[in-house]
């Protein structure tokens, strides 16, 4: 025994064996408080820095240990550092509040079991430790006031209940007379001022009855902006009519067992500590005047339940807040097969758990009303588990402003009235890999596979351990190769009739076994979207899968049930909701699912098209026609938003790409077409190499599919691609045979287009005299077409070979007629091309100044575009220009910018390549 005892129930005090101690400054005394509220349980530091400032300054942490270490000094041993925090190890019988909540428990217990005159006692006990508000000597600016006034806001119901147990033992001379002080200290309490008419009305007082009545009625229009609830109402119109119920000092009522119906707290619960304490601030700051409501949603399998209890048994322990109980009702919002109670049954349930036996044949607002009344001066946790919707739950909410609800639901009930909501998101993959740990005596490695292939849902990695668990046979090496196969893991998730895909079915099943068309039309775009191969999909792509006139809401619908989750535009599904998708999909005729992913695979080739269009408007090339009925492209408005677009769905594109040759219905031109506009962006943004290991597939598809002209196309954007990489052996092996191909193709602009990469690729390999010959076909082509944009292209080309064969005059007259010709265009990214291109000529003819000019307005365009890469290839060109100058000061200043961009891309090959060219150069770094 420590002979230490606290008082937080007024001015915080505390003694030792009848001796009082000194608590020192006013934030020691406040941590004192913050560990006393929950005694034996440590409180980590983050959560007492949140407690003691709210937003703490640097030196917080340090001062918290020297407030714990002038503690220690005070207290003695019962203060411990304890996994990052701090705990008080005092049996909460030590404190006045733990006094106080075991003397109300034990009121409650007295009046359910009819003993009036012992839960008097008990009452009159707990109300004699108050000597103030709790913690009324400490600072009111830190979130811990809040806890704290709820505190306090506990004495006001009890004080409730022991006024109402007085008028229900008979004639109370002075009860009047309290409830007057106490409706004057709580003016906004309908309550109280119905248990003050009640009173009077029973002492025959029938004026001062209704007189109370109209000052309650003017207080909560003054403070309130409200009218009296139905319970004043009701009460007035029986004084009115003189109703002997009334008039008469209402019996004893018999009351109910406290219920505790939860469920057992999780054996195993982690990863969800941010979750937990989120909700408990939003209780502890909760002013109670009305129940505190907390939500918690998420997709099925996601571990809402689980939350929900260890929540509801955090709630009900250590501070006694809720000692009238905790009920639990599984709603079955969520499950599939069974039927979803309707609320009448709901209410019954909840009424029988607090002793309501004799309910007859009654609706749902007479239930209602009746759960209302028995919980309004109760302090009751109230779990509603796996809630279908709003609706369903709204009947359901008692009405004491000392309850707590904690709902979950796989919808996010956003036209309920709650105090706080989460949304639970899947494991990380170490608290995921904690998990598994916990069920399942194995290494890591194989461990951390299955932790990764269950994608962080809890209820699939608990169903992991429960396969291992039922097949002695299967090592986990066996299970986490077998979860590997899509074929075959959400078979290996499930056991019996439970598992991930049988929670996955009841959400679909919401939607497919509607009335609602809508719903219908979201439960196949939920099949397509597990189709279309892509891990992002943009919200306008689902509106091209389905194509109807509802698209909108069939996404929100999806959304809603947390299918799929949403976030600035973008689609996601969970690996293993795509797997489920997917086996759907097979259902799907193959005619509609297939002309889905041509309509989704069409919009994206469309899309980028404009995008690019708004970067550089004078280079694209038509697509085929649009398969969209409703849905429709995406247009940029601005370069800005083309170049945003590209860059927040290059990904999508590049999957699209690679999954080409197994989407029949996709035209190769559909996918020339996205190959052609990634390239063009990689120009810019340099992700040359992310493009490469796809392109290939769309060469694969091209010839699969016997389209000439499509497969030339893509052989020259593949070739262009290891060219930039200076992988030119293979970038011969690919665009070879597109020269053979090139009889076959008759449209000017692909000619045109291929001999400019051939002559390009030929002057880099060397073969100068060949380069020559085709650059000056294409040019000719290019004239007899008639359109600038590719005559441009093509003197730019020939005019880079001159320069680099030595012609200097004629590379600088034909870079000349390019650079006009691309000023006249507004062609921005082909004016920066042939800008570098004429600076590098200009200073190996002797025009230094004009050639550096150039390169440092080139320069700007780059940075101004955001383009690193192109910033980067200049750098590199004044660099060369600047060390044949004899200005290796400044060539090295070049040299060290050019890296400094490589390292913001975080590429090492282009890093490599700098280095490479300053030693050719001897440029010194």
């Amino acid at each position: 025994m420590s002979g230490l005892r606290f008082r937080i129930l007024g001015p915080t005090a505390a003694c030792r064996d009848g001796v009082d101690l000194d608590l020192g400054s006013p934030k020691q005394r406040t941590l004192l408080v913050a560990l006393l509220l929950e005694p034996g349980r440590v409180l980590p530091m983050r959560r007492l820095l949140e407690l003691l400032w709210g937003d703490p300054p640097a030196s917080a942490t340090a001062n918290t240990r020297t407030y714990a270490h002038g503690l220690r000094k005070v207290l003695g041993p019962v203060l411990h550092a304890r996994d990052g925090g701090y705990v008080l190890d005092v049996p909460a019988a030590d404190s006045d509040l733990g006094q106080f909540t075991a003397e109300v428990a034990a009121a409650r217990l007295g009046r359910s079991a009819g003993d009036l005159a012992e839960a008097g006692r008990h009452y009159e006990k707990a109300l004699g430790m108050w000597r103030g508000a709790c913690g009324e000597d400490l600072p009111d600016d830190t979130p811990l006031s809040f806890q704290l006034a709820s505190v306090t806001d506990r004495r006001a119901i009890v004080m409730e209940e022991y006024a109402d147990l007085r008028l229900c033992r008979g004639p109370d001379p002075g009860l009047a007379e309290e409830l007057h002080r106490m409706v004057a200290e709580h003016p906004t309490r309908e309550s109280l001022w119905a248990l003050l008419m009640r009173t009077l009305a029973a002492t025959g007082d029938t004026a001062g009855a209704l007189e109370a009545y109209h000052r309650a009625r003017e207080v909560l229009a003054e403070r309130l902006g409200v009218d009296p609830g139905a319970e004043l109402v009701d009460l007035q119109r029986s004084i009115l009519a003189r109703e002997s119920a009334v008039l008469a000092p209402p019996p004893a009522p018999s009351q109910p067992a406290v219920p505790h119906e939860l469920p057992a707290r999780p054996a195993v619960f982690v990863g969800r500590t941010e979750d937990v304490e989120a909700l408990l601030l939003a209780a502890e700051k909760h002013d109670r005047r009305c129940p505190l409501v907390l939500a918690i949603d998420g997709p099925g399998g996601i571990g809402k339940s689980a939350l929900a209890v260890e929540l509801a048994h955090r709630l009900s322990e250590g501070s006694g807040e809720q000692a009238d109980g905790e009920i639990y009702v599984d709603l079955q919002g969520g499950r599939s097969g069974l039927r979803t109670p309707t609320p009448d049954e709901v209410l019954l349930r909840l009424l029988r758990s607090l002793g309501e036996s004799e309910l007859g044949q009654q609706e749902v607002e007479g239930l209602s009303a009746r759960w209302r009344s028995l919980t309004h001066a109760r302090s009751l946790v109230v779990v509603l588990d796996n809630v279908l919707d709003a609706e369903q739950v709204r009947p359901l909410l008692p009405n004491g402003a000392a309850c707590t609800v904690v709902i979950t639901s796989r919808r996010r009930l956003v036209d309920l009235d709650l105090t706080a909501r989460r949304t639970l998101p899947t494991l990380d993959a170490d608290d995921a890999l904690e998990l598994l740990r916990a069920l399942i005596d194995a290494g890591e490695g194989p461990l951390r596979q299955i932790a990764e292939l269950c994608g962080g849902l809890p209820l699939a990695l608990r169903m992991a351990a429960a396969r291992l668990a039922s097949r002695t046979d299967l090592t986990v090496e066996d299970l986490a190769l077998r979860l590997g196969d899509d074929r075959l893991r959400l078979n290996e998730l499930g056991y019996r009739d439970t598992g991930v895909r049988a929670t996955f079915m009841s959400s679909f099943v919401a939607l497919s076994g509607s009335d609602d068309p809508v719903d219908r039309d979201a439960a196949t775009l939920f099949c397509l979207l597990g189709l279309l191969p892509v891990s992002v999909c943009a919200v306008e792509a689902a509106y091209a899968l389905i194509d109807t006139g509802s698209d909108d809401a069939c996404v929100g619908r999806l959304v809603e049930l947390q299918l799929v989750t949403s976030d600035q535009g973008c689609l996601r599904l969970h690996d293993l909701l795509r797997l489920f998708a997917r086996e759907l999909a097979a259902e799907l005729p193959p005619a509609e699912t297939e002309a889905a992913i041509y309509r989704a695979a069409w919009f994206y080739a469309e899309s980028a098209r404009l995008a690019w269009q708004r970067v550089r408007p004078l280079i694209g090339r038509p697509l085929p026609p649009s398969p969209l009925k409703r849905a429709t492209a995406v247009d940029p408005p601005s370069r800005a938003d083309g170049l945003r677009w590209l860059a927040d769905t290059s990904g999508s594109m590049r999957e699209l790409l690679f999954a080409l040759p197994t989407l029949p219905a996709v035209p190769a031109a559909v996918g020339v077409a996205m190959l052609r506009t990634l390239t063009s962006h990689d120009g810019i943004a340099g992700t040359f190499r992310d493009t490469v290991a796809v392109a290939g597939r769309v060469v694969e598809h091209a010839r699969d599919r016997h389209d000439p002209m499509a497969e030339l196309i893509a052989r020259r954007l593949v070739a262009i691609n290891l060219q930039r990489l200076r992988r030119y052996p293979e970038a011969r092996a690919c665009i070879e045979p597109a020269i053979e191909l090139l009889p076959m193709v008759s449209d000017p602009v692909e000619r045109i287009t291929t001999l400019n990469t051939f002559g390009i690729f030929r002057t880099e390999w060397g073969d100068l005299d060949a380069a020559e010959e085709s650059l000056r076909a294409g040019l000719d082509l290019a004239r007899e077409y008639g359109d600038p944009p590719w005559t441009a292209l093509l003197l730019h080309s020939l005019g880079m070979h001159q320069r680099v064969r030595g012609e200097l005059a004629e590379a600088i007259e034909l870079l000349r007629e390019a650079f006009d010709l691309r000023l006249d265009l507004a062609d921005e990214i082909g004016e920066t091309y042939t800008r570098m291109q004429l600076g590098k000529a200009l200073s190996a003819f002797g025009g230094l100044a004009e050639g550096l000019g150039h390169l440092d307005h080139a320069l700007r365009a780059a940075e101004r575009m955001n383009s690193a890469e192109l910033a980067r290839e200049i750098r590199i060109d004044r660099m060369e220009v600047l060390s044949k100058a004899g200005r290796v000061g400044e060539a090295t200043g070049e040299l060290r910018a050019a890296l400094e961009i490589c390292h913001r891309m975080d590429d090492e090959g282009l890093k490599a390549e700098v280095l490479r060219e300053a030693e050719r150069l001897r440029v010194p770094a």
